[in-house]
């Protein structure tokens, strides 16, 4: 069976969809888009008809690159009033030779979430620390183990229902199924994490369009996240004050003329654009510069104040992601307030290459961690609709299995 699947981040100003295949560990982008999106205020829905609307094109457009209509997905949800709690749980190995598989880990999975969640909370991850085996042993992957009993130790994450049920209830009358819920954080841990990172502290900081979100993982595992309520907005709501503008022109000239680091822009780089009142005036790179520059600082030091409250352990690694750091320049401004420890996460995958997507992407690559811990493989396609796709076939047996949802059935 081939291994695709289509994720859905939905942040504060866009939808970004991704559709990729899975093969050979290496992830192969099928489609992508990106689309505006309205009726949403904070992370919540506040007008259900035009969210609805921006879904369903995105959807559209997504059916239409792949000739195949979309009818599951991955999606990540605002990361509001979320909980972290440490959960465990333990089940007997009951198959003849005692041997560990990912029947096993789902059993323990359920078990350990037994009466966690509480009353209007709705769960969003279990994120595994360690499974332990009978004779005290600890490991990350215990299939194929002999063992009697089998433990598992993790971080819950749940949010309010209200937060999550909305976005699920509009996708199901788009008649798509979600299949997984998660959150940014997680897909943009995945999409640029090294061997490193999964024994050390760091932090993640996705600089979104309205909000700015930092992460703390430890050994992999997300344990808190934080959102500022700055982001790429508060430029272009800067470019709009000062040469009186409006949106779009403001967004235009912070990403095609503006710098991040205002030592490298020219005076004489300048564009002509129309202002609110109809007049002509000349904006040049230098004084935009300067005002991108201001507002990037001011979001990097929110950033390191979050950091110092978020933990007092040393940190590994920084990784700073979001459209935001598509800006010219921005890794000087980077490195002048961050000094060492930091770099830029940059989506590589042909297809996306641009470091908005890097959630979406992250999810997919994730997901298939996530099945392969428990042996299941997925696909959003049948095998008939993988065979109308065409391209290339696995060598191995087609599996018609179904995929485990780790999340009670929200639409009754």
């Amino acid at each position: 069976m081939r291994k695709i699947m289509a994720s859905i981040d939905i942040g504060t100003d866009s939808i970004k969809l991704v559709v990729g295949e899975m093969f050979r560990n290496k992830l192969n982008i099928l489609a992508s888009l990106y689309e505006p999106v309205q009726g949403m205020e904070d992370g919540l829905i506040i007008n259900e008809n035009e969210f609805k609307e921006c879904l369903k094109t995105a959807i559209s457009k997504a059916d239409d690159i792949m000739g195949i209509p979309i009818k599951q997905v991955i999606i990540t949800v605002p990361p509001r009033d979320l909980e972290f709690s440490v959960i465990t749980g333990e089940i007997e190995v009951t198959n003849d030779k005692h041997v560990v598989t990912g029947s096993d880990i789902s059993r323990v999975f359920k078990e350990a979430l037994r009466g966690q969640i509480k009353e209007g909370r709705e769960y969003i991850n279990l994120l595994p620390t360690s499974f332990s085996t009978s004779d005290g042993k600890k490991v990350r992957d215990p299939k194929g183990l002999e063992s009697e009993t089998l433990s598992a130790r993790g971080i819950l994450i749940t949010a309010p229902q209200s937060n999550i049920y909305p976005i699920l209830e509009t996708l199901e009358r788009l008649g798509v199924e979600v299949l997984d819920i998660s959150l940014t954080a997680i897909g943009d841990y995945y999409e640029y994490k090294i061997n490193e990172m999964k024994d050390n502290s760091g932090i993640i900081i996705n600089i979104g369009h309205e909000k700015t979100e930092v992460s703390l993982f430890n050994k992999g595992i997300l344990t808190n996240t934080e959102s500022l309520n700055v982001g790429a907005k508060n430029i272009e709501n800067d470019l709009m004050y000062i040469y009186k503008i409006d949106a779009k022109t403001a967004r235009d000239i912070k990403e095609n003329l503006g710098l991040a680091y205002s030592k490298n822009a020219k005076e004489e780089n300048s564009i002509e654009v129309i202002d609110k009142y109809n007049d002509r005036i000349i904006v040049n790179q230098l004084e935009v510069s300067k005002i991108i520059q201001s507002r990037i600082e001011e979001i990097l030091n929110l950033c390191k104040n979050q950091i110092n409250i978020l933990t007092k352990k040393e940190i590994s690694y920084i990784i700073i992601t979001g459209g935001l750091t598509e800006c010219r320049d921005f890794r000087l401004i980077l490195n002048k307030i961050f000094k060492d420890k930091v770099i830029v996460g940059r989506v590589s995958e042909l297809g996306v290459r641009h470091n908005r997507y890097g959630a979406a992407v992250g999810l997919i690559k994730y997901y298939n961690e996530k099945s392969r811990l428990k042996d299941k493989d997925y696909s959003i396609y049948s095998i008939e609709e993988q065979q109308a796709l065409g391209g290339y076939d696995l060598d191995e047996e087609d599996n018609d299995s179904s995929i485990v949802k780790l999340f009670r059935n929200f639409f009754g």
